[in-house]
């Protein structure tokens, strides 16, 4: 049996940073369950989302879906069979419904009742992510959104993208069709993208970071040394803004540092979402901050 990556990449205009670090961890777990409720058998998967772009991976997935054959209550025994034993129009258009010709009788205790044992129909990964991963995505409750036109989503869609392996596959997104594509920063051509490892490789090569966890570690690094660690919700702001973060050191006149260290740390921290440098006892601010940057 062939299995394969699965990759579907929807590009956005920008997302709230507010809300991506939740919105990422849960997509994660509803898409999980969703592909398990649907019988999927696959290793891994996984939800990443950047400033503008989700991006939903399903690693060794199955061609096909793995649905088992199930038993299934029908008909009264009176209604499925004449007084000859002949099978009934409904009986008959249950088993057709079950796609058997496999019945059996059991006796429950309302009366005898007609059991088929329902052969599932197994849909190829393309078939079906073409056609219920637009569903699945719609109905997502998502708690920011925007209406345009005659569309609601959490942000106008852009480019979707979506593979299984080296196959494209085909899907539309509101009105917007698939497409073997991709995009880098915002502003730079489209990137012809004709497999999932070609998609990684154009990744990498750009130094994107997917996941919020990744540009937060990335930030993270810059402040190893420091005696005073960035504070946590100015990392992950950033991080939630960013798709190749870069952090700079910058400076201020050395006059402003005569104002109140509070004064400081208030509107580089709260309003302009940077991380203020201190001396090395970590206790006085210096006229040096940092700031984070989308790519160089």
């Amino acid at each position: 049996m062939r299995v394969d990556t699965l990759l579907i990449e929807i590009g956005t205009e920008e997302l709230p940073s507010s809300y991506m670090p939740y919105l990422e961890k849960d997509l994660q777990v509803r898409f999980q369950e969703w592909l398990q409720a649907e019988c999927w058998e696959f290793a891994r998967c996984g939800v990443s989302i950047t400033p503008r772009r989700l991006v939903f991976r399903v690693d060794s997935l199955s061609e096909n879906q793995q649905k088992q054959p199930e038993w299934i209550k029908g008909p009264p025994l009176r209604a499925a069979l004449t007084a000859d034993n002949q099978q009934t129009p409904a009986l008959k258009g249950f088993l057709n419904r079950c796609r058997t010709e496999q019945y059996e009788i059991r006796n429950l205790d309302n009366g005898q009742y007609v059991f088929g044992l329902s052969q599932p129909e197994n849909q190829t990964a393309q078939l079906f992510f073409s056609q219920n991963f637009p569903k699945f995505i719609l109905k997502y409750p998502f708690e920011k959104q925007m209406r345009w036109e005659k569309y609601q989503f959490i942000r106008p869609i852009k480019w979707v993208l979506s593979l299984y392996g080296s196959e494209s596959i085909p899907m539309i997104l509101l009105d917007t069709e698939s497409r073997s594509v991709s995009r880098l920063l915002q502003g730079q051509a489209e990137i012809p993208v004709q497999s999932v490892e070609a998609y990684d490789d154009m990744i990498q090569q750009n130094g994107i970071l997917l996941s919020g966890q990744s540009r937060e570690s990335a930030i993270r690094s810059h402040f190893t040394s420091e005696s005073c660690p960035p504070r946590s919700s100015v990392v992950t702001e950033n991080a939630s803004r960013t798709e190749v973060p870069v952090v700079v050191e910058a400076i201020f006149p050395e006059k402003f540092i005569q104002l109140p260290g509070e004064v400081i740390e208030t509107v580089l921290s709260s309003q302009m979402k940077c991380f203020p440098m201190y001396k090395d006892s970590g206790n006085q601010l210096t006229n040096h901050f940092r700031f984070v940057m989308n790519g160089y």
